[in-house]
């Protein structure tokens, strides 16, 4: 539903403001191979943008890979355009990467389309986080933050998280009298709770 969702988005806002066709300042016609290179763009940069929101933890490889994509396309895009109809596989291309980036509504729809695409997966992120906070970004804020130096060993990371879920899951399927004093009822219900220290004598 959220790929549906971003495809209706992408393919409106671009027919809406190329309106097919775009007749710019120097009269070059910006056609349906404009159109659709500048839609590939945007689709581009959506779908790096919700991979970024989907990663667990950054680093110099996933920003190179994110990063990098984006700008090993804006490079490639003008060498298909210039080899394209030399080859004769894309004899409509040519010409058509000198239109495009000296167009400042090409860079404009590049950069905000795939803003405005994956805001609604930010902002629930965002809520999600803030409001509905679970252990597991718990355990990625003090890794972020360098607590204890647990951002420099991955495996402790999933190990964390592993049993943070386990214990979670083992406190839902028990009914835990937390109104309990310290002495009596609530020190035979900490004999059944593992993630505690028995008394000594039970």
């Amino acid at each position: 539903m959220n790929g549906i969702y971003h495809s209706i988005l992408l393919y409106l806002l671009i027919k809406n403001i190329w309106l097919e066709s775009q007749i710019f300042s120097n009269g070059d016609i910006g056609n349906h191979w404009m159109m659709g290179a500048t839609l590939f763009t945007c689709v581009l940069g959506t779908v790096l943008l919700k991979a970024g929101f989907s990663i667990d933890k950054w680093n110099k490889y996933t920003t190179l890979a994110i990063v990098g994509s984006y700008v090993l396309w804006l490079i490639l895009l003008p060498i298909y355009c210039y080899i394209g109809p030399i080859i004769k596989l894309s004899p409509e291309l040519d010409g058509m990467e000198k239109i495009v980036y000296n167009n400042g509504l090409f860079w404009f729809t590049i950069v905000i389309i795939p803003i405005i695409c994956i805001l609604r997966d930010y902002l629930w992120k965002f809520m999600s986080r803030e409001y509905y906070t679970n252990d597991k970004h718990i355990i990625q804020e003090m890794q972020k933050f360098i607590i204890d130096d647990y951002s420099l060993d991955q495996a402790w990371f999933t190990k964390s998280v592993s049993k943070v879920k386990m214990i979670n899951r083992m406190r839902k399927s028990r009914g835990f009298a937390f109104s309990q004093s310290e002495g009596g009822q609530a020190n035979l219900i900490r004999v059944y709770d593992t993630t505690k220290r028995k008394p000594s004598g039970l």
